[in-house]
């Protein structure tokens, strides 16, 4: 397994790299996903041309996508279901499985959910 990845990083106004960045260990039930496509919406483009989209500001650099599926090239001992070599969309949203939405068994109301390729929280995810 490569201990870095490269990935579309913006770091302003219309200022996109291609960046290295090292990949750390995977953490309990977390997989590891090859990118194999992605798809570029709305919030992308803003964050691009303007490092913001709505109140979401670009303050540190951002792997811009979000929406994206590949296929799993590594896999924690305890992730649930789950084999190397199967093919996956991405969720990016990430819910806290703390609060009462999420005890409720209602995580996409999360009251602390943030998202993958988003500004809202710093350092950017």
């Amino acid at each position: 397994m490569t201990d870095s990845a490269v990935a579309a990083t913006l770091f302003g106004p219309e200022d996109l790299r291609v960046v290295e960045h090292p990949l750390g260990p995977l953490t309990p039930g977390m997989v590891r996903v090859r990118f194999g496509a992605g798809g570029i919406c709305g919030s992308d483009l803003h964050y691009f041309r303007h490092a913001r989209t709505g109140d979401f500001v670009v303050t540190s650099p951002l792997v811009l996508g979000h929406e994206v599926a590949g296929e799993i090239v590594e896999i924690s001992a305890d992730a649930p279901a789950l084999a190397v070599g199967d093919r996956v969309a991405v969720n990016p949203s990430r819910w806290c499985g703390q609060c009462a939405r999420c005890v409720e068994g209602r995580a996409n109301l999360c009251e602390n959910i943030y998202f993958m390729g988003s500004a809202s929280k710093t350092p950017h995810m």
